[in-house]
C-alpha cells in the first residue's frame, strides 16, 4: 500500500483543433467573376425545362388510330373518343413531363409540337400507334445570376475552404509527424 503514496498522478494534455468547411467558408472572398463563370458554366441547373401536361390515347392498330383521327375531325372531343375506347381521365393522362421525360422520343416531339388543347394525327410510337392531346404548358423558367448570386457564394467559398483545409490538415500531419 506505501507504494501506491508515492506515485504522481498522470496527467494528459489534449489540444483539438477543429477546422469545419462551413467556418472556414466564411472568410472565404468569391470574386463577382467567378461567381459568373460557375453561373455560366451551370446554367441548366438553374433552370426548369418546358413541361406538359400531356394525355394519350393508345390504339391497337393503324386502321383504328385512322379512325379515332376522323371522329377528332368531324368534331368529336379527345374526352368522348377516349369515354368510346372505355378509358378514363386517368387512364390516358401521362402527368406533367419535360420533354427529356419520354420513353420514347417520337411522343415526346409530337407532344411538344401541338398547340394547347388540339389534338395531335395519328403518331406511330414505339408501343403502337396514338393520338395526343396537350391539356396545359408549363414554360421554362431560369433563375437570373442574381436570384442565385448567394447560393453560388457559399458552393465556391465551401469548395475554396475545402481545398485550404487539405493544405491545412496537411501541414498538421507533417507538424506531427516531427
Amino acid at each position: 500500500d506505501h507504494k501506491l503514496a508515492f506515485r504522481a498522478p498522470e496527467y494528459r494534455k489534449l489540444v483539438v483543433l477543429v477546422l469545419t468547411p462551413d467556418e472556414t467558408a466564411r472568410g472565404v472572398e468569391v470574386s463577382a467573376e467567378d461567381m459568373r463563370k460557375s453561373y455560366e458554366s451551370q446554367k441548366a441547373k438553374y433552370a426548369t425545362p418546358e413541361r406538359r401536361r400531356v394525355e394519350q390515347i393508345v390504339f391497337p392498330n393503324a386502321d383504328e388510330a385512322a379512325k379515332a383521327a376522323e371522329k377528332l375531325a368531324a368534331g368529336t372531343s379527345f374526352q368522348a373518343l377516349a369515354a368510346e375506347r372505355g378509358l378514363s381521365e386517368k387512364d390516358i393522362d401521362l402527368g406533367v413531363m419535360a420533354k427529356s421525360d419520354f420513353v420514347d422520343p417520337a411522343i415526346g416531339d409530337a407532344a411538344f409540337a401541338l398547340q394547347q388543347g388540339v389534338p395531335s394525327a395519328v403518331v406511330n410510337g414505339r408501343f403502337g400507334p396514338v393520338i395526343l392531346r396537350v391539356a396545359a404548358i408549363e414554360p421554362a423558367t431560369a433563375k437570373t445570376l442574381q436570384e442565385v448570386e448567394g447560393q453560388i457564394r457559399q458552393e465556391l467559398a465551401l469548395a475554396k475552404a475545402r481545398e485550404t483545409l487539405g493544405t491545412v490538415r496537411d501541414k498538421v500531419e507533417d507538424e506531427l509527424a516531427s
